[in-house]
């Protein structure tokens, strides 16, 4: 897989695959690397190297985690749901 080394849209879908709900951050991450943006807590975005043909807004994977344990702050994120989408921000 190419993503990580250079934003390939292709491989990033194709990693998507491996996602699922309640995978930790931190295999996402090993995963897919860092996000490019965090617009609030829990919420990232990974970026690729391809454009929306209609908005011209790159696409790319929109992740959203929750607390593993909801009533702890510090329990570890995991992944609630994600979303291969055009990115406005």
């Amino acid at each position: 897989m190419t993503y990580k080394k250079s934003g390939d849209y292709r491989s990033l879908e194709t990693l998507v695959t491996y996602l699922h709900k309640g995978v930790p951050e931190s295999e996402v991450k090993q995963l897919l690397g860092e996000p490019v943006y965090s617009p609030i807590e829990g919420q990232y975005y990974y970026a690729s190297d391809s454009a929306d043909v209609n908005t011209h807004f790159v696409l790319g994977l929109v992740v959203n985690y929750t607390r593993q344990d909801s009533t702890n702050p510090t329990s570890p994120w995991i992944l609630e749901d994600f979303q291969l989408m055009p990115i406005g921000e």
